[in-house]
């Protein structure tokens, strides 16, 4: 059995459903990033302010703080990460929106594992 490459990377994944949230962890483990896991919006700015991150991994759709209104958050305080939204339910006009303000990319849920490490390796080779 081969071993993936290895590679690096600090990726901050924020999504409130734990499965979704673990998989996507384990998975990016594997490849060598270091990943920290948050449920929800709130914890994902907490995150942002103690921590420094290549790439933000964050559900557009979560209860109190949502994706959106980090990304919001995060414009407003000039913060540029490249970020990553998964949606399950996004209106065109609204991925428009995202990616005017700064998204690199939006993926619907269920999205495969293997197309987010390629969003990944994507955003940290262009850096």
């Amino acid at each position: 059995m081969t071993m993936p490459a290895q590679t690096t990377g600090s990726i901050l994944v924020a999504d409130d459903e734990p499965d979704i949230r673990a998989e996507i962890v384990e998975y990016l483990q594997r490849f060598g990033y270091a990943v920290t896991a948050v449920a929800n919006g709130e914890e994902a700015l907490a995150a942002l302010e103690v921590s420094i991150y290549d790439v933000m991994i964050i559900d557009a759709k979560m209860p109190r703080l949502d994706g959106q209104a980090v990304i919001q958050r995060l414009n407003e305080d000039e913060k540029s990460l490249p970020t990553i939204v998964l949606t399950g339910h996004l209106a065109p006009e609204t991925i428009e929106r995202l990616k005017r303000q700064g998204v690199s990319a939006v993926l619907e849920k269920p999205a495969s594992l293997r197309e987010i490490r390629e969003q990944i390796k994507n955003l940290l080779a262009a850096v």
